[in-house]
């Protein structure tokens, strides 16, 4: 989480080009959902909070839910769109593993993600994980 943290202030400079009334939507799954917390304790809201207090005039629309897979948020990007996102932070993949699906598709499924919003000039940040090594068993 501290990762993630980092990588949204690392990016605030250009969050500034935006202008006024920016909104930056989170993709993902239970990990930016906010699963089992109170609703001002995920990762979204805290993601808000810190950047109106850093003076920047921004709504971030958490479109997470948990259980959430790369496939899933292909599926969602219709609808991710039509919130008309300033920029997003992607945060998929997880599931994925945990269900051990196939890698080349969750890239696949990654990239159309990707590739939807820069074409239509939406800036995407990719959060990851490393990836277990040991898969529990079934």
């Amino acid at each position: 989480m501290k990762k993630l943290w980092l990588l949204c202030f690392c990016f605030l400079p250009s969050f500034a080009a935006f202008g006024a009334d920016l909104n930056l939507m989170v993709l993902g799954d239970s990990l930016s959902a906010g699963h089992q917390l109170g609703p001002k304790e995920s990762f979204a809201h805290q993601l808000e909070d810190a950047l109106v207090e850093k003076g920047y005039s921004i709504h971030v629309t958490n479109l997470s839910f948990s259980g959430a897979t790369s496939a899933d948020g292909v599926r969602r990007l219709k609808n991710a769109l039509s919130k008309k996102p300033n920029a997003v932070i992607l945060q998929l993949g997880a599931n994925d593993m945990l269900r051990k699906l196939d890698l080349k598709k969750t890239k696949e499924n990654l990239q159309e993600i990707i590739s939807t919003f820069k074409q239509k000039d939406i800036p995407v940040f990719l959060a990851g994980m490393e990836a277990s090594i040991e898969m529990p068993e079934e």
